[in-house]
């Protein structure tokens, strides 16, 4: 019975990494930075583009023992405070910035009268782990609207991601 230890101990150290299988989140949100926007002169129509670092959720960083992350940006929804709604909005071309490369995510053209909420979900899949490995991201959205609020409000960014890790464990 003893030669049984031994031979899965040699076995362990053998094999190296051995992999204990995938760990997978559907779905996390996660708030990005609020953007104060300043009253708008009134007048014509304008565009106004806002900038904010897409922190990556730190929940789903540096898991340990993964070797593989994947982390897919499945939304980005824009709501605001100190507007009733965004029924203002009649545009947004949202895009990712990094490395100076800007990679076009999703677009919305209002089609009803006063939303709550803007949800933008990206046209092809959006490996945002494989993005930001080098340089920090930037979620860039351009926003148009034939009348800005002439009081000051908050643009409220929140970013939902799905996540899928490959887990291994070293025996050595």
């Amino acid at each position: 019975m003893r030669l049984a230890p031994a031979a899965l101990a040699l076995l362990l150290c053998a094999c190296g990494t051995l992999s204990l299988g995938e760990a997978e989140i559907p779905e996390i949100c996660h708030d990005l930075t609020p953007i104060d926007v300043p009253p708008a002169p009134p007048g014509p129509k304008g565009t106004f583009e806002s900038r904010s670092p897409l922190d990556i959720p730190s929940d789903l960083t540096g898991v340990p023992g993964a070797s593989e992350l994947e982390l897919t940006l499945l939304r980005v929804v824009f709501s605001a405070q100190g507007v009733s709604d965004l029924g203002f909005v009649e545009e947004v071309d949202l895009a990712v910035l990094t490395s100076g490369d800007r990679i076009k995510v999703a677009s919305y053209e209002r089609t009803t009268a006063a939303p709550r909420e803007i949800a933008l979900v990206p046209e092809t899949a959006l490996d945002l782990a494989a993005l930001s490995a080098g340089d920090a991201a930037e979620l860039d959205a351009e926003i148009t609207s034939s009348s800005f609020p002439t009081s000051p409000w908050t643009l409220l960014p929140r970013a939902c991601y799905g996540a899928r890790a490959e887990l291994n464990w070293s025996a050595q």
